[in-house]
């Protein structure tokens, strides 16, 4: 099981379109990890109970990301500040292009 992935970790990938990274017990995503990613559209990161997404995870996916799973992560002490999964998805990690979100059995913390 993978348990952390580092920004060169995908450098060579850059035509990727979709990545799952299920069932395994990542608890650490480099910042920028997906940066050179620019045609990823899928991005699945179920069942990885120690995840915490921190929005320099995500630069680099601003205009491509359609779909984005973080479904069944238990344990995930992700803070909201926004009214919404899909405001937290706009204004604080940057994904205008998010058309689908799963984030069913997930734990956030909501702060308002």
């Amino acid at each position: 099981s993978l348990t952390k992935l580092e920004f060169n970790d995908f450098n060579c990938l850059i035509n990727l379109v979709e990545l799952h990274l299920n069932h395994n017990k990542l608890n650490y995503l480099s910042p920028n990890l997906f940066k050179n990613l620019v045609k990823l559209k899928l991005l699945k990161l179920n069942n990885n109970p120690n995840l915490v997404l921190t929005p320099d995870i995500f630069n680099g996916l601003q205009n491509s990301l359609g779909h984005l799973s973080i479904n069944f992560n238990l344990n995930q002490k992700q803070i909201i500040q926004f009214d919404s999964a899909l405001d937290l998805l706009i204004n604080q990690y940057n994904l205008n292009s998010i058309e689908r979100l799963e984030l069913d059995e997930s734990k956030f913390y909501y702060i308002r």
